[in-house]
């Protein structure tokens, strides 16, 4: 991997100030943040000369974004039961040291 092209291949492209505030305010939206990252991890993989996504990709950003979440809830799953049993404890144990404890785990 060409880590001084991972770093600036960004301002390569010729629209970058555009595309990166386009970036910026759809970080802010979960969804679209989530399906920017997967858009420019794609268009690196693929060895796009401009791997930034523009304006008109705005769809194929929710939707990855959508996939990206759904996959994300799905990993987590398998670890929900033990996080639903240490809040539980939490919640006994309350203000002793044992609840403390069993946080810090």
């Amino acid at each position: 991997m060409d880590f001084v092209r991972a770093v600036k291949f960004p301002f390569d492209d010729d629209d970058w100030i555009v595309k990166t505030v386009i970036g910026t305010l759809l970080s802010f939206i979960p969804l679209f943040s989530a399906g920017y990252q997967v858009n420019v991890a794609r268009n690196v993989m693929r060895d796009r000369e401009y791997p930034l996504p523009g304006s008109d990709d705005i769809g194929p950003v929710l939707t990855d974004g959508i996939l990206a979440t759904i996959a994300a809830i799905l990993y987590t799953l398998p670890i929900l039961p033990f996080v639903c049993v240490l809040m539980v404890m939490s919640g006994i144990f309350g203000e002793s040291d044992v609840g403390g404890a069993m946080m810090a785990c």
